[in-house]
């Protein structure tokens, strides 16, 4: 799928699904999670491995099509 997408840029939008954000503001996405059949739990071991110790150190969070996550701290 890859090598197509690489080969095809025209392809890209339909072999590529787009980010999927998880969380906003520090608050989970229950209705996101719940189409990835992720829990809460399983999200915070995930940001975890993003130095992040609480989901209200996050201002966003997103789920790539590639399955990385992708973690914006908030400042403070």
């Amino acid at each position: 799928m890859d090598w197509l997408a690489w080969k095809y840029p025209s392809l890209r939008p339909w072999l590529n699904a787009p980010p999927l954000k998880l969380v906003e503001d520090g608050t989970p996405l229950q209705a996101s999670l719940d189409r990835e059949l992720l829990s809460t739990d399983a999200l915070m071991a995930q940001l975890r491995e993003h130095e992040v110790e609480r989901f209200e150190d996050v201002r966003v969070a997103y789920l790539e099509g590639d399955g990385r996550l992708s973690v914006l701290k908030k400042t403070r």
